[in-house]
């Protein structure tokens, strides 16, 4: 799974701007529903926590925080 299109749907539906049509908003969380569905080997443990349970900002953060992905795993 690619970290950039996480972070961009992510940021569809956590920072949308109001305009997003519901295809757009369908379509990220189709997105994010495949990555934790899917092939998992590359998606981090406290990633796909979140992911499990629409926590889409928490996710967002996480991505956004380097300093969270070092350890790679859940706390």
């Amino acid at each position: 799974m690619d970290q950039k299109h996480l972070e961009e749907n992510l940021q569809t539906l956590v920072e949308g701007s109001g305009t997003a049509d519901a295809e757009v908003i369908l379509e990220a969380i189709n997105y994010l529903d495949a990555a934790i569905t899917g092939d998992r080997a590359g998606l981090d443990a406290r990633l796909a926590h979140f992911l499990e349970r629409r926590s889409y900002a928490k996710a967002l953060d996480y991505i956004r925080d380097s300093s969270l992905n070092i350890s790679g795993g859940c706390r």
